[in-house]
């Protein structure tokens, strides 16, 4: 499966080409191809709750309340995070345009976790906790979600030396459900929206297929979604087997469900 089989991007270029226009680039960036990539899924799915785990300066966050804020449907946005170098207060400045977006200091394993259970339609993007740290995250979205949409995890890409975090989302979710990524197949096309990014902050000396200056197999970075919302990946498995796989998973990295 391929981003082909979930949306058309051509529909949502135009409107997402002009809110780049209006973007404050801050460290750290994402890349728009991610983000417009983010954008499409954020228009196709049409969650009428969105969560993100780790703020930082609320870059990404922008985007995602721009794509709800043109769904027009009465969602709210919730982003959780830690308050280092004040990025907390900056992501509120930069959020408060949106008034169904709403910043959270904190651990989101620990914010999730204390929620009551939530039928909305609900998608997730995360970028914090990382690597080992995913699991628990995971399972607390499974256990309090009724309608989960798609689970976005950024920094997934296929690196010469592997990914953790795509390690830890294959291991999960990958029994269950269809994985499609935000990578190379996609990026290249919008490669162009890329390039206004290159010497603004770290991505001063940036260029596709190369990271800290040697050539890799991937673009730059890239996104994972979990397709939750799709027919399981491998039927054939019995799905009272899914959990205690997924607790196995959990226990072999030491980790609580």
């Amino acid at each position: 499966m391929n981003f082909k089989d979930i949306f058309s991007p051509e529909e949502y270029l135009e409107e997402f080409g002009e809110f780049l226009e209006t973007v404050e680039y801050s460290d750290r960036n994402p890349l728009n191809t991610e983000m417009f990539f983010m954008w499409c899924m954020v228009r196709t799915f049409k969650p009428r709750l969105f969560i993100e785990s780790g703020t930082f300066r609320g870059y990404s966050a922008n985007f995602i309340c721009g794509a709800m804020a043109c769904n027009d449907n009465e969602s709210a946005f919730v982003t959780i995070g830690f308050d280092e170098d004040s990025c907390i207060t900056f992501a509120r400045r930069r959020l408060e345009k949106y008034p169904f977006a709403t910043v959270v200091e904190g651990d989101s394993r620990i914010y999730i976790d204390k929620l009551t259970r939530e039928e909305r339609p609900t998608a997730f993007f995360i970028d914090g906790p990382k690597g080992k740290n995913m699991p628990p995250l995971f399972a607390a979205i499974r256990k309090k979600f009724d309608d989960i949409l798609f689970i976005g995890v950024h920094d997934s890409e296929k690196r010469k030396y592997g990914s953790v975090n795509r390690k830890r989302v294959k291991q999960f979710y990958a029994p269950e459900f269809p994985i499609v990524f935000c990578d190379k197949t996609f990026q290249v096309c919008y490669q162009d929206m890329d390039e206004r990014l290159i010497g603004k902050s770290e991505l001063r000396s940036w260029k596709p297929f190369y990271f800290n200056g040697e050539k890799q197999e991937c673009y730059g970075t890239e996104t994972a979604y979990v397709l939750t919302k799709y027919p399981y990946k491998h039927p054939w498995i019995p799905r009272p087997l899914l959990r205690p796989y997924r607790w196995l998973i959990c226990s072999a990295l030491r980790l609580w469900l």
